[in-house]
């Protein structure tokens, strides 16, 4: 039976998902000329008496109330909670009227209120598969993402945050979401996340297998002293392509340390022939030695990293920010790498694809007319990642040399279309603030 009902009684339901209504001054405009066509269905608001939540009509009754309509016509219901949610949701959903988050908090109130993954497909004709999808994205931290999809600069994309479900614990998902400043950055932070976390698996199991066979970890100073001939490299295993069930026996394992470094991991063990006694200048030097080659280890590394992210890039699984010329931030890199006395030169091309020169001169051939084919932009990507790196990361004296703020440039252009460090490490090899580096003195000192 239909009744008009006072507005002032009706009230948008407390459980709807839908948050934003568009179109209202349009459909206000309508009800004045030609009124409310299609009554509401209502359920009574508990505990308040001749008060009612809208179950079907909430824009119908938000336009209304910009129009000055004092009644509208109503079918009152009775509905359990579960029903009420199910149906606003079916409606919203039949008119497209709900984003994918507004979907995901509705699917997380049914399946609080008892309902299964395969029900809620069921009932809106969603796959189970999209159901799954969205419920993962309820999980998110709610304030983060609404954030994330009113800024129009992150250009947010399902696809990319369906890329957090790689990521098992729900915490480390919104810290990645809260530190991204665009979508494709979402989907570099977890490839890097679940890369770290199989690296950190395979660390321990080999560790693990190390400490059965009675090989101790190695003391803080087998890792300092790692250059200075004190300890000699028994074995490393890389723990990117290392199968941790591949270790091996070892001999005298008593006698043996074992350390991570980065993506791998190093058995030594103490140089047997005691050395004669340096003199100050010789373990400064031989300090020095060793940590200008922890900071080329520490770049080589992420040149490989580097790399890895701009053949994605140059696959179309990551771009520039719209209305941005990478191009132009580029080729300003490339003249101070022009200016600093570095150029183009056909081994960056080669060094790139991982091919020796003269040894493969097809797969040299082929490489070349690859880059040849390229647009512009992938061009510059390949050349800077390894021109804006200067032959030399420190001066004579280990200090850092400034030369490498080019290549933070050039991270900066990287880190638009997604990229994001894997460690603070990095960032302070890149800035000079390292611990590796030696501390220029100033005049005043």
């Amino acid at each position: 039976m239909i009744q008009e009902i006072s507005i002032d009684k009706l009230k948008i339901h407390p459980k709807n998902v839908r948050k934003t209504y568009t179109g209202i001054d349009e459909l206000a405009d309508s009800i004045r000329a030609q009124g409310v066509l299609q009554n509401l269905t209502v359920v009574p608001e508990p505990g308040n008496t001749g008060n009612y939540w809208v179950v079907i009509g909430n824009r119908r009754l938000t336009a209304a109330r910009a129009a000055g309509i004092k009644t509208l016509p109503c079918t009152v219901a009775e509905m359990s909670e579960k029903d009420q949610i199910s149906t606003m949701l079916l409606e919203n959903m039949q008119r497209s009227d709900l984003s994918a988050i507004e979907q995901a908090q509705g699917f997380q109130i049914m399946l609080d209120l008892g309902e299964t993954e395969e029900s809620i497909s069921e009932k809106t004709g969603f796959s189970r598969s999209t159901v799954r999808h969205r419920v993962n994205l309820a999980k998110l931290d709610q304030e983060l993402l609404g954030n994330a999809e009113e800024d129009e600069s992150f250009q947010l994309n399902l696809t990319d945050l369906y890329e957090l479900e790689k990521i098992k614990d729900v915490e480390t998902r919104n810290k990645i979401l809260a530190s991204s400043t665009n979508s494709s950055q979402i989907k570099w932070k977890v490839k890097s996340a679940v890369e770290e976390a199989k690296v950190n698996e395979a660390a321990e199991k080999i560790m693990e297998k190390l400490r059965q066979q009675g090989i101790k970890p190695a003391p803080k100073k087998a890792q300092e002293e790692r250059w200075g001939g004190k300890w000699k490299d028994v074995e490393r295993y890389d723990l990117k392509e290392c199968n941790p069930e591949e270790v091996r026996k070892f001999e005298n394992p008593g006698k043996l340390y074992a350390y991570r470094y980065f993506s791998s991991i190093y058995v030594v063990k103490k140089q047997e022939n005691a050395e004669k006694p340096l003199s100050k200048q010789e373990e400064e030097t031989r300090d020095l030695k060793r940590r200008k080659k922890q900071i080329e280890n520490i770049l080589k590394e992420m040149k490989e990293t580097r790399n890895a992210f701009i053949v994605e890039i140059i696959a179309g699984k990551y771009r520039y920010p719209e209305g941005c010329d990478p191009v132009k931030e580029m080729w300003q890199i490339y003249m101070d790498v022009i200016c600093r006395g570095g150029g183009l030169y056909l081994n960056r091309i080669l060094d790139f694809y991982g091919i020796p020169r003269y040894e493969e001169p097809e797969k040299e051939k082929a490489a070349i007319e690859k880059f040849r084919d390229m647009d512009m932009e992938k061009q510059m990507l390949i050349m800077l990642s390894d021109g804006s790196q200067p032959y030399e990361p420190v001066n004579n004296l280990g200090a850092y040399n400034k030369d490498v703020g080019t290549l933070r440039s050039f991270y900066r252009v990287l880190q638009k279309y997604g990229f994001t460090f894997g460690s603070l490490d990095e960032l302070k090899i890149l800035d000079g603030t390292h611990e590796l580096y030696t501390k220029e003195k100033r005049d005043d000192d």
